[in-house]
């Protein structure tokens, strides 16, 4: 991608696999890519390879209609988000409760099995978080790997990753059919101890029964938890190991968490807007290690961009990872250096 970038400039084309993909970088091609709507550049199309992940009429496999409904979770709005702080920071206290004064750990696997508690907490509520432990992240590692490159040519290909990750979606289907049931046995006594699992199931079909299976849910969940998962553990790993390789920095970094809570104050919505400087490592993580190396997008309609039409049918991809090294666009682009957005430049 980055010799097509060198070659061709904002606008190139390169083969993946059996397809060709127009690859869009640079601000101005950028721009164009991420506000166009589904109705002109389509995410469903461009990754069917996610069905086996997600399931049936789940997310990729859904109309834009349905996927825009399954943006509309209240966890989602305001109010819910702004207690989002305090269930994050008691999560990560009973992470680090269990560590010792000294040791090693794999960063990338806590932050992994962190984001797990997390975004289930915050998203599906924290009565199912409490139904978990540690092995749910084992089996989203599991799901994940089954994303590699080779998913892009035929996702039900007979290989090892591919076997893991539809034993995987199974174990998790088994678990929430487990927790369904328990709910269904014992409902929850007040309107305030539901979570979504309970709004779930009590959506009835026209015939008075459950609207949604194990399967259905399962795979809400697994849409819900999959689009964080990765990238959250990523770049929460990749901005610590920044920090590390850079003392200066993180001693700063540290100061300002210091002075910021140094009345006992607990972490709340508000006072994450008052981190500036963690803030702005956490962005720079991001601009050298994107979660995501390539987005795609199939073309509904004819895009044009800088005097270059894409006809409809088309791939069309972004890469974060050639864009945001751009020599032209950050001075420096191969260094950490989180001060560039705190005095923009």
């Amino acid at each position: 991608m980055n010799r097509v970038r060198n070659e061709c400039g904002d606008v190139g084309e390169f083969r993946l696999a059996d397809r060709d993909v127009v690859l869009l970088t640079g601000a101005e091609a950028n721009e164009v890519f991420f506000r166009a709507s589904d109705e002109e550049l389509d995410q469903a199309a461009a990754y069917p390879f996610m069905k086996p992940v997600f399931g049936e009429g789940v997310v990729f496999d859904a109309s834009p209609e349905r996927r825009r409904e399954m943006l509309h979770n209240q966890s989602l709005r305001d109010k819910y988000m702004r207690g989002h702080a305090e269930t994050i920071t008691n999560e990560v206290d009973r992470m680090a409760a269990g560590m010792t004064d000294e040791g090693s750990f794999d960063l990338l696997d806590f932050f992994a099995e962190l984001t797990i508690y997390t975004s289930t907490s915050c998203l599906i509520g924290p009565k199912f978080r409490e139904e978990l432990d540690w092995s749910i992240a084992e089996l989203f590692h599991d799901l994940e790997q089954g994303t590699d490159a080779l998913a892009f040519v035929d996702p039900y290909m007979d290989i090892e990753s591919f076997r893991r990750r539809d034993s995987a979606r199974e174990a998790l289907v088994a678990r929430v059919q487990a927790i369904m049931d328990a709910r269904l046995a014992e409902p929850a006594a007040t309107k305030e101890e539901a979570d979504l699992v309970d709004v779930l199931l009590s959506i009835k079909d026209d015939d008075g029964g459950p609207r949604f299976t194990a399967d259905q849910i399962a795979g809400m969940f697994i849409s819900m938890m999959f689009a964080g998962h990765h990238t959250t553990s990523g770049t929460a790993a990749w901005t610590l190991i920044e920090l590390l390789k850079h003392p200066e920095v993180l001693r700063d970094v540290v100061a300002e968490l210091d002075e910021l809570y140094s009345d006992g104050s607990p972490v709340s919505y508000h006072s994450l807007r008052e981190i500036p400087l963690l803030e702005a490592a956490i962005k720079e993580a991001l601009r050298l290690h994107p979660p995501l190396i390539l987005l795609l997008r199939v073309a509904n309609v004819p895009v044009d961009v800088e005097g270059y039409r894409i006809e409809p049918g088309k791939l069309v991809g972004a890469s974060p990872a050639v864009s945001n090294r751009i020599p032209e666009d950050f001075a420096d682009h191969n260094t950490f250096d989180p001060t560039r957005y705190i005095d923009p430049r």
